[in-house]
């Protein structure tokens, strides 16, 4: 049922519901009161009549995929069963299209449901930023058998998504452009067998981080990087556990850029062969080492829950000078925040990249990614 016939329905009504009123006034008499009380009562059963199909209705909407990706459509089931004895005239299901898309929704704008009739569709879902939030229907509105009132009420149980961030290849690190030449050339982390004199048994003292781990497995003994790796400079990439947004959607946004430029950074450093390690939050910082290191911390990013945090940086501030003050003078930092960068952290005994995902709209603007 379109707008304009809606709206003359309402006008015809109040109309009515006037012309009752002037009879009562002016004449009165059994025709003027009947008249009245039928509008009266008419309303009375139509709100009663709303209330009886919005409880008789069984929706259901799930998603059939076990994991959701930013950008990438997943198999989307709607399914709402009118479980009374009284038709539904016109039921409109309301969708939350501020950060996801479903693809063939407008043919659930409207529905008329006979009792005990079942509408089944599978549709197509469309995530549009990472992180966990509501997706699918958020309202919905009933309208009287009349076409008069319409009551909206709220999804009784709203479906939510935890949506995964992209991982983008990028071909550089713009920001720390003192460093590049070195990381394009780093050969230390290797993921295949090295040579002897790359590698040595490991001994009393050695840190547990230049342990390499697959030419263990195939010695039968623990065997660390020589001392040319030993002095290589060592990347810790550190994820600001906060954002700053005003409303909900703006900490979203935030925290989804995040998410994709930590990830970005950490997948570049880890495939270009550098000690690289990661923090979240306040968290233990943890070393990347082989593939199943990278899956285990980019699943703890995906899954990682952003506090709001209105006093500033102090909570990221400290860690970072933790950091500092733990690794060596090779340590080089890269601090990913919805923060501007501290003056203050100019004073550390090292260079720390400060990364502020407000600087830019997209991701992929930020960085240059591998075609």
């Amino acid at each position: 049922m379109d707008r304009d016939n809606i709206r003359l329905r309402r006008i015809l009504y109040a109309g009515l519901v006037v012309l009752s009123l002037v009879f009562l006034s002016f004449y009165g008499g059994n025709l003027p009161y009947t008249l009245f009380y039928l509008l009266l009562v008419n309303t009375v059963v139509s709100v009663a009549y709303i209330a009886y199909v919005y409880y008789s209705l069984k929706i259901n909407q799930s998603i059939n995929e076990h994991g959701v990706h930013k950008g990438k459509y997943v198999n989307y089931g709607f399914k709402v069963i009118n479980d009374g004895f009284l038709a539904c005239t016109s039921v409109k299901f309301n969708f939350i299209d501020e950060l996801s898309t479903i693809t063939g929704k407008g043919q659930l704008q409207y529905l008329g449901l006979e009792s005990k009739e079942c509408v089944d569709r599978q549709l197509e879902l469309l995530c549009d930023y990472s992180g966990t939030y509501y997706a699918g229907v958020e309202s919905i509105e009933i309208m009287d058998y009349f076409g008069i009132i319409r009551i909206k009420f709220p999804m009784p149980q709203k479906m939510k998504v935890v949506v995964k961030p992209r991982i983008l290849k990028i071909s550089n690190l713009n920001f720390m452009k003192e460093n590049e030449d070195y990381i394009n050339s780093s050969q230390f982390r290797q993921d295949d067998f090295t040579t002897d004199n790359e590698v040595r048994v490991f001994q009393n003292g050695d840190s547990t981080r230049l342990i390499h781990w697959k030419n263990s497995a195939k010695r039968q003994e623990l065997m660390v990087r020589n001392n040319a790796a030993e002095e290589s400079v060592e990347y810790v990439v550190i994820m600001d556990g906060a954002v700053m947004g005003e409303d909900y959607i703006d900490r979203i946004i935030e925290a989804d850029k995040i998410r994709e430029t930590a990830v970005a950074v950490i997948n570049y450093l880890y495939t270009s062969g550098c000690y690289v390690n990661c923090g979240l939050g306040n968290s233990r910082i943890k070393s990347v080492n082989s593939k199943s290191d990278f899956k285990s911390i980019y699943e703890e990013i995906s899954g990682y829950t952003f506090q709001v945090r209105a006093q500033g940086t102090d909570e990221i501030y400290n860690t970072v000078r933790r950091v500092d003050m733990e690794c060596s003078e090779q340590t080089a930092v890269i601090v990913v925040s919805a923060y501007e960068k501290p003056q203050s952290v100019s004073s550390f005994n090292r260079n720390v990249f400060w990364v502020c995902v407000n600087s830019f709209d997209k991701v992929e603007d930020f960085f240059d990614l591998k075609e």
